[in-house]
């Protein structure tokens, strides 16, 4: 069950680093992470029958309010992280063009 918790987690910043390396765009290369963590994840839902995320661990864990506190915050900070980075590739590309 970890394996595919780490493989979704890391296949956005592989993928998206893979499709910079090959010549594609900041905005091109964001979609392609986001489709190779969508596609881990139809793996894992083709390949076990009960996926990580359906876990009832997962539901014990959100229903702690200190968790989904924390949780919301560092999932906050990533994706201004993101949205910044996008934003600074997106705009130098255009710049130096």
């Amino acid at each position: 069950m970890r394996f595919w918790l780490v493989a979704t987690i890391i296949a956005f910043p592989f993928v998206m680093s893979v499709a910079s390396l090959g010549g594609y765009g900041p905005l091109l290369s964001f979609i392609a992470g986001a489709v190779g963590s969508l596609l881990v994840l139809l793996l894992n839902l083709i390949l076990e029958p009960h996926p990580w995320m359906f876990d009832s661990h997962w539901k014990h864990r959100f229903e702690d309010p200190e968790f989904s506190f924390r949780l919301a915050v560092v999932a906050g900070a990533m994706l201004l992280m993101v949205e910044t980075t996008l934003i600074v590739f997106f705009l130098t590309e255009h710049v130096s063009s």
